[in-house]
Parts: C-alpha cells; sequence; structure tokens
C-alpha cells in the first residue's frame, strides 16, 4: 500500500462512526421538536437546518475527522 491509499482509507473509516451519533442527534433534536405539535415541530426542525452556521461547524467536524 502507499501512503495515499492508506490516507483516504484511513479517513473513510474514521468518518464512518462519527455519522452514527451525528444521525442519533438529529433524530433526537427531531423528536423535542416535535413532541408537542408535529407538524409546526417539523417546520421549525426543517428551518433549522437551513442554518448556515450550523451546517459550516458540521462540515468542519467532518473535515477535521476526514483528514
Amino acid at each position: 500500500m502507499n501512503p495515499q491509499s492508506v490516507k483516504r482509507i484511513g479517513g473513510k473509516l474514521a468518518t464512518q462512526p462519527l455519522f452514527v451519533p451525528f444521525l442519533l442527534m438529529e433524530f433526537y433534536l427531531l423528536f423535542m421538536e416535535t413532541r408537542g405539535d408535529f407538524a409546526n415541530g417539523i417546520l421549525f426542525f426543517i428551518r433549522e437546518q437551513f442554518n448556515s452556521s450550523q451546517n459550516i461547524l458540521v462540515i468542519i467536524i467532518f473535515l477535521v475527522n476526514y483528514c
């Protein structure tokens, strides 16, 4: 194996376990938001997903973990 393939495989192996806690956190936040009124809760949850600062932080977390 050359160093490039090792880096590529290592980044994938390090990033995959990060998806599970991230998805669990998203499902928990969805559950907490839709607990009272599902229709309004899902609209607020979708609006929060388009928050640019939150998306930038998530991208940075995944990039730091991948590299």
